[in-house]
């Protein structure tokens, strides 16, 4: 983890996630073996804790399970 001033960064390798999809502005993220998937938003300047993807900070909104 690095840290930048107040901020916290870490890569998506170091945060065990996996990139389900990237769209303009966000990202889906999930730990692999699970249908949870997290939507991370664009933050890269901001937010006190982001996951690098890409080189761009995103930071968490929102956890769901898909429709069944």
């Amino acid at each position: 983890m690095q840290r930048i001033g107040s901020q916290n960064r870490e890569t998506l390798a170091e945060s065990g996630m996996e990139l389900v999809c990237k769209g303009k502005g966000y990202v889906h993220l999930r730990y692999p073996g699970t249908d949870s998937v997290e939507t991370w938003v664009l933050n890269d300047h901001f937010a006190g804790y982001v996951i690098e993807v890409g080189g761009r900070g995103y930071e968490f909104v929102r956890s769901e399970l898909p429709p069944r």
